[in-house]
């Protein structure tokens, strides 16, 4: 779909060289989907080929692609006297997601800490992906609540489950929901 933006076909043969070569045209059609306007798109394009030709130089490959070799590539156009340009940053980091979606490259493994609260949140997370089926917006606002909740709880010393009881979580949700 780079021929939605560039007409010449060399042009357009340039943008299927390389590292990211066989992403561009995915990338393009969804900038198109989103609304960019021609010139836009055109100047996110020009970032991502050269990304893909400095990946090539170094010999990486799309499954590299990720924020510490974004941050690496914007280092040295600094260094060479082309800082990234305003708004450059984050047409990186979408096509980055772009590329993780698609399972082209890898999804960063959170670390997590290991204590009492953290493990009580994940349990819960879990418990709403799997046995609930929720979606991640919805278990991203529900565990909003639950950390509010184990905040308050865990003011008082250190957490356990047992120190749970369903007149505490009654007592918070009606406090939180005067609010």
């Amino acid at each position: 779909m780079t021929t939605r933006f560039f007409i010449h076909p060399r042009a357009v043969e340039r943008f299927h060289r390389g590292a990211l070569g066989s992403h561009m045209d995915g990338f393009a059609e969804r900038l198109f989907e989103q609304g960019y306007s021609r010139q836009y798109s055109r100047n996110k394009l020009w970032l991502l080929r050269e990304l893909s030709r400095w990946l090539d130089r170094r010999g990486l490959g799309v499954i590299d692609v990720n924020e510490e070799r974004l941050a690496d590539f914007a280092r040295r156009r600094s260094r060479r006297g082309r800082p990234l340009r305003r708004g450059n940053r984050a047409t990186l980091q979408h096509f980055l997601n772009y590329l993780r979606e698609g399972g082209a490259a890898p999804t960063p493994t959170p670390t997590l800490p290991r204590d009492a609260k953290s493990r009580l949140e994940r349990a819960f997370a879990d418990y709403l992906g799997q046995e609930r089926g929720l979606c991640c917006a919805t278990i991203n606002n529900y565990l909003h609540e639950v950390r509010r909740f184990l905040a308050h709880k865990c003011a008082r010393g250190p957490l356990s489950p047992s120190r749970i009881r369903p007149k505490d979580l009654n007592a918070f949700v009606l406090r939180r929901a005067r609010k």
